[in-house]
């Protein structure tokens, strides 16, 4: 072996700030990912979203797009009130 390589996103310094306003003003946050839940969890705990004693399956706290989109009931375009498909599938 050559090299292992790890690449991680920075949480900027306000955001952990911030969710606990959030919290603190009795808005829920959650994280919705498009890529891997199991990534948007660390990242959630890294951001005060979770603690380490939530359970992120059991509330819903951090889900992925399609439940998401199945929670929400659909995205529309705020414009034109017209449904959102991505790469020509319907996103509902």
């Amino acid at each position: 072996m050559i090299a292992i390589a790890g690449i991680k996103d920075i949480i900027r310094d306000e955001v952990p700030e911030a969710v606990a306003q959030c919290n603190n003003a009795g808005v829920r946050v959650r994280m919705v990912t498009g890529d891997n839940l199991i990534t948007a969890i660390a990242i959630a705990k890294e951001c005060g979203i979770l603690t380490e004693d939530d359970d992120p399956y059991e509330k819903g706290v951090c889900m992925e797009g399609p439940q998401f989109n199945e929670f929400v009931g659909s995205l529309v375009d705020k414009d034109t009130h017209e449904r959102i498909y991505a790469m020509g599938k319907d996103v509902a």
